[in-house]
């Protein structure tokens, strides 16, 4: 976790070191901008995806030439696993809903003022917390049965991300992006079920890495 921390800590401090001597950048007031977005993760686990999707907002302080960011966004983790050769199951589908809370810094790489767009870079720290976990079990022979498979308590884990964005400004105002992000996620979520200790759920305690698309619009406030 340290040295994690320590990484993070110097990679910021080099992007930003980077992108000061790259740019002559005027010296601009800070301003506040907020974004919303939706997002589509891509889970690497043992198991096979289903369709999964999330939306969010943020707030950003913008200074020059980075800037900071706190969110919140919800997400799905779909997924399922077949019972091949086993009698009565066909497969089992989990369901597990997501309320992240990333903070990040990001930093210009590129900037075409001609054409009003940047390439930012983004690397911070996520708080992903489990709600609602569920599976619903399909029977070869009989309806399908839903369990609600929720413990009693959570503990949220934590990702390390790293983020791409590409940004076109539409007016003073307001501007459209997209981008990628990965996300590695050294904390994992810990569970408490009645009746027992602490545990890592066996469904999804190996989804460390999760790659992702983003598309979003930003409002830009000026300050006086």
């Amino acid at each position: 976790m340290k040295n994690i921390t320590n990484a993070f800590l110097i990679s910021c401090i080099l992007l930003c070191n980077y992108c000061i001597a790259q740019e002559n950048i005027k010296q601009t007031k800070p301003y506040l901008s907020s974004e919303v977005y939706c997002v589509y993760p891509h889970y690497f686990t043992e198991y096979t995806n289903q369709f999964n999707y999330g939306f969010g907002t943020s707030i950003s302080e913008n200074f020059k030439p980075f800037k900071v960011t706190l969110g919140l966004f919800y997400s799905k983790k779909k997924y399922f696993e077949l019972y091949e050769g086993t009698s009565g199951i066909d497969k089992i589908t989990y369901n597990l809903d997501y309320y992240n809370v990333p903070f990040l810094i990001s930093f210009p790489l590129v900037r075409d003022t001609i054409k009003k767009s940047s390439f930012l870079i983004s690397t911070g720290i996520v708080f992903n917390i489990p709600n609602n976990y569920n599976s619903t079990t399909y029977y070869k022979a009989q309806q399908l049965v839903k369990k609600n498979d929720s413990p009693t308590s959570y503990k949220s884990g934590s990702s390390l991300r790293i983020s791409m964005q590409t940004y076109r400004r539409l007016n003073e105002l307001f501007a459209v992006y997209a981008g990628l992000f990965g996300d590695y996620k050294f904390q994992l979520d810990q569970l408490q079920f009645s009746n027992s200790k602490p545990q890592w759920h066996p469904s999804y305690s190996e989804d460390r890495f999760l790659v992702g698309l983003n598309i979003g619009i930003e409002l830009k406030y000026k300050k006086r």
